[in-house]
């Protein structure tokens, strides 16, 4: 069902220091507070109360809403559904099932997913079946 993580949600207490570093460690510039990786986008928030700096959410990349929905109900999860405004859903997970992490589910499929090359390993040459015989 879950083909991949689609972004991560920081909360800082300033857009702009955090634009900064993350801008720094990632070398690359932010649209907004967001950067965008090969395998994952990494948003940032402003502070909602004091004490929640850090991670406030993470969403997780499905190709059917509709069926993540049914089945996230088979396992007896609380889920709300949300629109985007572009066509597209976004499903809620109740923090109750999440031990309070903010979940959501949204649609793209497996292409849209950028596969991190980090992830692949390394590539060999294919060895022929009198090589492996040998």
């Amino acid at each position: 069902m879950i083909h991949g993580l689609d972004h991560i949600v920081l909360a800082v207490p300033s857009l702009d220091a955090a634009a900064a570093g993350y801008r720094l460690l990632l070398g690359r510039h932010a649209d907004a507070a967001s950067f965008q990786l090969a395998n994952v986008r990494l948003d940032l928030r402003n502070l909602d109360e004091p004490a929640a700096e850090g991670l406030s959410a993470l969403a997780f990349a499905v190709a059917d809403v509709e069926k993540a929905r049914r089945l996230l109900q088979q396992r007896a999860l609380s889920v709300t559904q949300s629109d985007t405004g572009d066509t597209s859903s976004v499903l809620q997970i109740a923090s109750a099932a999440t031990h309070g992490a903010a979940i959501s589910i949204v649609a793209r499929s497996h292409e849209a997913v950028a596969r991190s090359p980090l992830l692949a390993g390394p590539t060999r040459p294919a060895r022929s079946r009198a090589s492996i015989m040998s």
